[in-house]
């Protein structure tokens, strides 16, 4: 309150809304498919907190332009998401999340060592194959004939057709396989 000097008196009054507030968002790999938490994955989707609905969402990749809306990166490589929340009021929150996508695996490949019958026929007296190395990250298992997957190869034993299917699977989940027949 004002008094002049003639004793005249005048006010003014402001209301508000104080909003100091803003929940963080939160977001992780949608499918985290190499060991858990290690942050190495085949798929690129995230899975997000909600927005409140005064909140106006940006997502950055690897410090680019920011964007409404999260496209999932497709090549292979090393990211950081960052979604970045704002409120009416002003308020800011951050979070983000650095994952390495890999969506890429070499295909095995065996072959009978001794193929005794004509050559390319898949005619042979030894059950012997020969395997690509895998690489470092990468499991491998066998399947002989539909069988159980093992995690070494055993020579059938018995005359007849055989299949022998070779199974890669890559520290993100990837996988690959390859497979030869023979009698």
């Amino acid at each position: 309150i004002d008094t002049d000097g003639a004793g005249n008196t005048a006010s003014a009054s402001v209301s508000f809304t104080l909003d100091t507030t803003l929940a963080t968002p939160t977001l992780a790999l949608t499918t985290d498919s190499g060991t858990p938490g290690d942050n190495r994955t085949n798929s690129a989707a995230l899975t997000l907190s909600a927005a409140a609905s005064d909140v106006t969402r940006a997502y950055t990749i690897n410090g680019g332009t920011a964007s409404p809306s999260y496209t999932a990166p497709t090549a292979d490589g090393d990211y950081t998401v960052v979604v970045t929340d704002t409120d009416t009021a002003g308020n800011t929150k951050s979070a983000s999340i650095t994952f390495t996508l890999d969506t890429t695996i070499a295909t095995p490949t065996v072959a009978l060592t001794t193929d005794s019958g004509t050559a390319g026929d898949g005619l042979t007296n030894d059950a012997s194959l020969s395997f690509s190395v895998a690489a470092s990250d990468v499991s491998r298992t066998y399947k002989v004939d539909g069988g159980t997957a093992t995690t070494s190869y055993t020579a059938p034993t018995t005359d007849g057709s055989h299949t022998v299917e070779v199974i890669d699977t890559d520290g993100a989940g990837n996988t690959a396989s390859a497979s030869v027949s023979f009698t």
